[in-house]
């Protein structure tokens, strides 16, 4: 890595003299100074394409005018802007531009908010000399996300460059010559990038736009509201635009200390399951077997005397509330406020973990201990157990810039993901083999550092045999000086989670890396701090009566009364079968939700309509540990109440004092009063001797986590959901393993019989490590009837 020169330099635009680092591009210089260059091809999260010769400009003394995007500034140099040279220059691009350009604006999606428009108007001719005929292309399709048309392009190259630099799918290039040069996916294929939609926001003109919301609204007719996404812990600022009421499409909401100006597929077209078939429009009760509607105070009464019922008859301890993580900190506040005050402790949102040992040690909150605006200096990120890229889209953005800049990632993960990313060093194995290899790198780190001599964990590895095939993969992350640890949702998943985590702490620790877990849905972080853990109170303080207390034991101990808040268990948790069969059983089940489903008509007796998402109110953490609140978007046209309010109305029902709240505001600054400089990431573990796998057995089960299928809104918007639907493995009910495992399961009469009754497909992908079988999401383990995900088996058991 050469020398940076940040020494200052004077330069002068348009007789205003400006200081500015040496080797500043002439127009960041004039951004930063508010002197507007008009350009198309320039954005500043792009390389420099100086292809539209827009931005061009004087300089004093030189014979030719200057791209203004393409030249850094020198000491002295004289910028002129607004030139009569410059302004014939700028004249001709726009009318080279305009040669070939429709006349269509009062039909194209980007008329009234086109750069093309904005700068014709300032910078272009009243008439046009062009008598020809103009080219037109005709349109390929890009997917089910964004529309295209092709005609309307001005080859700026802003979404080739954003699907080669920042998503790193290169799904788009400019194929031909001349005059019949285009913008084009080269195999005829849809884009793969869950980031895709952000060419929308780049293009300036037309070209490509938004296809859910394409002729829908005209932009001078929509009003702008901030929000927060609800889809991963990230918490990306987005903006919605509404038109009568309706969400019409979503754009991102610059912040950099989170998502600078991206958002994820997932965030930006998911608004459309808020108008699927499935809301629940009004309370339900069950009754003799059928659905009717009722009133809210009928609702509330039918539920309470059963919540009153069941603690006279077998007590408290036999009810139950299991919370999406998707929920905000104020209604995971009042429903463990509540559950507690009716004295019960059987509460949690941890629907995707197996493994609760020593969960009496971890931290006030689950996340990770860095921002993401850290990320960028990073020399080295290990992650593992994760396919970040689809979990996680911008945080790929973060990792692809660390690679850039000379940086390494290195992983650990079962299945061979495709990170579009020249990845540096990966291990690919079973899951079973992850607390050798991270104990490997530890053991390696005490080999590298002569200083090292903690004798207590060079005691505790004193043992490891195998760790050397695995130094040159510790010698390249431990020479790193800035890197952070990152653990994802197929360590959640394992019943090693503890055992991980203590071993990667400790990993970070003893190296200086930052340290973090990529935790599930939009608020885990907010869950713990809020209290909605069975061994924690309000803001971390511990609780031991909840120390054996956990979502799995909650289902096994089939109790009475269970309150699910806005969560689909057959979709959303591990438990799907296990969850499903304690429901069934139970006397009594309430759900305040948004949608309904098959199931949840099966199972529930009582539904309560809530806000979704884009209707609610209220606050998220993210895994950094940033508080971000929001407001509602639009209002629901039906019977639904704010999940606070309703559980607030319920506590009021049930005679329990405490529960008066104003609003979301207030039930905040009540939360935050448990908050205190405390509330860190800073893990508590004892030395943990046994180091040996829980997992025991020839194949472990893992499912493939879509992510089009993450929450109930996403899994009700059309177009995300066509882009599952284009992929076989996604759309069929599929099993894979690589060839080995393959050659075993064929050998099965009973299994293959089984496959063909449910007509599940098992292919042979060798990217999945040995003893794996990748699996579709949750529901298809209930055809096969495995209660727990990574439950083991034999093979002469299957």
């Amino acid at each position: 890595m050469g020398i940076v020169d940040n020494s200052k330099v004077k330069v002068e635009i348009d007789g205003i003299e400006f200081s500015a680092k040496r080797g500043t591009k002439i127009i960041e210089v004039a951004d930063e100074a508010g002197i507007y260059i008009p350009r198309f091809c320039y954005h500043k999260k792009l390389s420099i394409a100086a292809n539209c010769r827009m931005c061009l400009v004087e300089v004093e003394k030189a014979p030719k005018l200057f791209a203004a995007c393409a030249t850094p500034i020198a000491d002295g140099m004289k910028i002129f802007t607004n030139t009569e040279k410059v302004i014939s220059a700028q004249r001709a691009v726009m009318e080279f531009l305009l040669i070939n350009h429709p006349l269509d604006c009062p039909i194209c999606d980007q008329g009234g908010e086109c750069e093309l428009q904005d700068l014709t108007v300032g910078y272009g001719c009243t008439t046009s000399r062009f008598l020809e005929s103009k080219r037109a292309f005709e349109d390929y399709s890009f997917g089910p996300l964004v529309s295209t048309d092709v005609t309307r392009c001005i080859l700026c190259s802003r979404c080739v460059r954003f699907c080669s630099e920042i998503s790193g799918t290169d799904d788009l290039g400019i194929i031909n010559r001349g005059s019949n040069s285009r913008i084009f996916t080269f195999l005829k294929t849809n884009l793969r990038s869950g980031l895709s939609g952000n060419v929308v926001d780049l293009c300036p003109v037309g070209a490509l736009t938004a296809k859910p919301s394409k002729f829908k609204a005209r932009p001078w007719e929509l009003v702008q509201k901030p929000f927060i996404s609800s889809h991963d812990c990230l918490g990306s600022n987005l903006y919605l635009h509404v038109f009568r009421d309706k969400i019409i499409r979503v754009v991102p909401r610059r912040n950099d200390l989170i998502n600078e100006t991206w958002i994820s597929d997932r965030d930006r077209f998911s608004y459309e399951g808020l108008y699927s078939s499935d809301r629940v429009k009004s309370p339900m009760l069950k009754k003799d077997g059928n659905w009717i509607d009722i009133s809210w105070s009928q609702a509330l009464d039918i539920v309470s005397k059963n919540i009153k019922s069941v603690i006279e008859s077998s007590g408290a301890d036999n009810i139950a509330a299991i919370a999406s993580y998707n929920s905000t900190c104020e209604e995971f506040y009042i429903l463990q406020k509540l559950l507690r005050a009716l004295g019960s402790n059987n509460l949690d949102h941890r629907i995707n973990q197996l493994d609760f040992n020593y969960q009496e040690n971890m931290p006030v909150f689950s996340g990770i201990d860095i921002g993401m605006d850290e990320f960028d200096k990073l020399d080295s990120v290990l992650i593992i157990g994760s396919d970040i890229i689809k979990d996680h889209p911008v945080i790929g953005i973060k990792l692809r810039k660390i690679i850039n800049n000379g940086g390494n990632v290195f992983v650990v993960n079962p299945i061979d993901f495709d990170f579009f990313m020249n990845v540096s060093n990966k291990i690919i194995s079973n899951p079973k083999d992850f607390i050798h290899i991270i104990s490997s790198l530890i053991k390696n780190f005490t080999f590298f550092n002569k200083d090292f001599n903690d004798k207590n964990i060079i005691n505790l590895f004193s043992k490891l045999n195998g760790y050397e095939k695995y130094r040159e993969f510790s010698e390249k992350f431990f020479s790193a000086k800035r890197k952070v640890i990152l653990i994802g949702s197929y360590v959640i998943f394992s019943q090693d989670y503890s055992k991980i985590l203590y071993l990667c702490n400790l990993l970070s620790s003893i190296s200086g890396a930052y340290f973090g877990v990529l935790t599930d849905g939009a608020n885990s972080s907010g869950a713990w701090l809020s209290g909605f853990v069975p061994h924690r109170l309000p803001g971390g303080v511990k609780h031991d009566i909840g120390n054996n207390v956990n979502c799995s034991n909650i289902f096994s101990k089939l109790l009475k009364l269970y309150i699910l808040f806005g969560i689909e268990l057959e979709n959303d948790s591990i438990y799907a079968k296990k969850s499903l069969d304690a429901l069934s059983k139970a006397d009594f089940v309430v759900s305040f939700s948004s949608f309904k489903s098959d199931v949840l008509l099966g199972v529930a007796d009582v539904i309560l309509p809530i806000a979704s998402t884009y209707e609610n109110v209220g606050t998220y953490v993210n895994m950094s540990g940033i508080w971000q609140s929001f407001d509602p978007v639009v209002l629901s046209d039906y019977e639904v109440k704010f999940g606070w309010k309703a559980l607030s109305d319920l506590a009021s029902m049930l005679k329990l004092n405490g529960f008066n709240y104003i609003d979301s505001v207030h039930i905040l600054s009540e939360i935050k009063s448990f908050i205190n400089e405390n509330c860190t990431l800073s893990w508590n573990f004892n030395v943990i001797d046994n180091l040996v796998s829980n997992i025991n057995g020839d194949l472990i089960v893992i499912p493939y986590l879509s992510q089009y299928n993450v929450d109930s809104l996403v899994r009700r918007a059309n177009s995300l959901q066509k882009i599952d639907r284009d992929n076989d493995f996604e759309s069929n009910l599929v099993l894979k393993c690589n060839d080995g495992v393959y050659n075993k399961l064929i050998l099965n009469k009973s299994l293959n019989k089984l496959l063909a009754d449910k007509k599940i497909i098992v292919s042979i992908d060798n990217s999945v490590s040995d003893g794996v079988l990748f699996i579709r999401n949750y529901n298809l383990l209930n055809y096969i009837d495995y209660y727990l995900l990574y439950e083991v088996f034999s093979f002469d058991k299957i």
